[in-house]
C-alpha cells in the first residue's frame, strides 16, 4: 500500500492542531493514552486497533479515488501543447536523419538544407492538385 503525502500529514497535523502547536502537551497526552491503551483489556485493545486500520484505510481509498479521478485530467492547452510538441519533434528528428544520412554535409550546406527545411515546413502544401 503506497503511503500518500496527505494522509500522514492529517496524522500529525491535527493532533498538533488540537494541542495548540505545543509538542509538550501533546507527548503528554499521547503518553496517557498509551498507558490507558496498554492497561485496558485485550478486547478493547483489539476495538481500538480495527478502528484505527478502519479509519486509515478510508482516509488512503479517499485520497487514492481523488488522485486517480483528477490525475487523467489534462486540460485542451496542454494537449495542443503536447500535439505542438510531438510535431516539432517529429519534423526536426527526421531533418536530423536525413541531414546524418549524407555522408559529405558541410556546415554551409547544414544550414542552407536546415533554412529551406524549415521555409519548406512553413508553406501550406497543396495535396489536391490535378493530375
Amino acid at each position: 500500500m503506497v503511503i500518500r503525502f496527505f494522509p500522514v500529514f492529517f496524522a500529525f497535523w491535527i493532533p498538533l492542531v488540537l494541542a495548540q502547536f505545543n509538542p509538550v502537551v501533546l507527548a503528554n497526552d499521547m503518553i496517557t493514552l498509551l498507558q490507558d491503551f496498554t492497561g485496558s483489556n485485550p478486547e478493547l485493545q483489539a476495538n481500538t486497533l480495527s478502528t484505527l486500520v478502519i479509519a486509515w484505510a478510508s482516509i488512503g481509498c479517499f485520497f487514492l479515488i481523488f488522485d486517480f479521478v483528477l490525475s487523467p485530467f489534462q486540460s485542451p492547452y496542454e494537449y495542443e501543447a503536447d500535439v505542438y510538441m510531438r510535431a516539432w519533434e517529429h519534423q526536426y528528428s527526421t531533418t536530423d536523419a536525413a541531414l546524418s544520412t549524407s555522408p559529405n554535409t558541410s556546415p554551409n550546406t547544414l544550414s542552407n538544407s536546415t533554412a529551406s527545411n524549415s521555409l519548406l515546413s512553413k508553406t501550406p502544401s497543396n495535396t489536391a492538385e490535378a493530375p
